[in-house]
């Protein structure tokens, strides 16, 4: 959605492009890209918007191939379980009228990060499907709903690529279940007591803390009305964290405005022309739609020069990490 309307057509469009830039700036109008689209676009604009998402990722993946000449730069800074089974199949009741599971809060502000959601487990005494909830708690907003079929006393587990961005802020998820039947026992950590007071709070890394816990469920989904419990109902979450240069390049999208207008159009001639459409555009004016698409290219890569000569990268210790200078020191006997 970050691309969304950054690159608009014409000046008379509505609503208004966001970088303030258009196609028609470049001598690409509306009744062009009308005239380019195959089968796979219902309109110009569609295949407007796909280059322009493209354009972007390209941009993206420059930037960070550039960084990484200087930078040493972080991708996947964690790989976790939450939740382990224990021995003897010990079974833990049913917590009526509430949903049990695992309150995991992501306490950075300073980076872009992103929650990778990567595999859900649950050891119940129940045979069918089962809905396990993902909650934001800083919203009380359902953000997912993701199902498991499952089988009375076995594991049952569910592959994921379910990624919740962290955008600088503190991310406050809760995942679980409606506890309408009996789990086996599973706590946060393998030497987790089930029968320790106080707080059940557990870091499993710098960057997340956990804890069991229950919450009603007609309760409003915020922080306050989880209780801690001593165990996870059988639900065990695999998890990653990783470096989130997709959002961090968002933050700055207005600085790479002139590159991405200009890779766009490219592409947009670079599609035209593998078109096999018998029109005008793509056989009689074959050779202005190639030079168009040289003159673009020519200027997105003087464009995208300038920004990389002039753009520093986020100021960042978990993903970007500066090289420092080498010193060489020679000691004499």
């Amino acid at each position: 959605m970050c691309w969304d309307n950054f690159i608009g057509i014409d000046t008379s469009c509505t609503p208004v492009s966001e970088s303030g830039y258009n196609f028609s700036d470049i001598g690409i109008s509306q009744s062009d890209l009308d005239s380019y689209i195959g089968d796979e676009f219902d309109s110009g604009i569609d295949l407007a918007q796909n280059k322009v998402d493209f354009a972007a990722k390209s941009v993206q993946n420059i930037l960070n191939t550039s960084f990484g000449g200087k930078f040493k730069t972080g991708s996947i800074l964690q790989n976790t379980r939450v939740g382990i089974y224990q021995d003897n199949l010990i079974q833990d009741s049913a917590v009526s009228g509430s949903l049990t599971g695992i309150q995991l809060e992501v306490c950075n502000t300073t980076s872009y990060l992103n929650f990778n959601l990567t595999g859900v487990s649950l050891l119940v005494d129940f045979t069918g499907d089962v809905d396990v909830l993902v909650y934001d708690l800083t919203q009380d907003k359902l953000l997912d709903t993701i199902t498991v079929s499952v089988t009375a006393g076995e594991i049952s587990r569910i592959n994921l690529n379910k990624l919740y961005p962290t955008l600088k802020q503190n991310l406050n998820l809760f995942i679980g279940y409606e506890s309408s039947f009996a789990g086996y026992r599973s706590t946060i950590y393998k030497n987790s007591c089930a029968g320790c007071k106080g707080t059940y709070w557990r870091f499993s890394s710098a960057y997340v803390r956990n804890q069991a816990g229950t919450i009603g469920t007609a309760s409003q989904k915020i922080d306050k009305n989880v209780k801690s419990s001593n165990n996870t109902g059988g639900l065990s979450v695999e998890y990653t964290m990783s470096c989130d240069f997709e959002n961090w390049l968002c933050s700055v999208k207005h600085s790479v405005a002139l590159p991405i207008l200009y890779r766009s159009g490219q592409m947009i001639m670079e599609y035209a022309l593998q078109q096999n459409q018998q029109n005008s555009n793509t056989v009689i004016k074959r050779k202005d739609l190639e030079s168009r698409r040289d003159r673009y290219e020519d200027e997105y890569k003087q464009h995208m020069s300038g920004v990389m000569a002039t753009m520093s990268p986020p100021e960042d210790v978990l993903c970007i990490r500066c090289d420092g200078p080498v010193k060489t020191v020679i000691k004499l006997p």
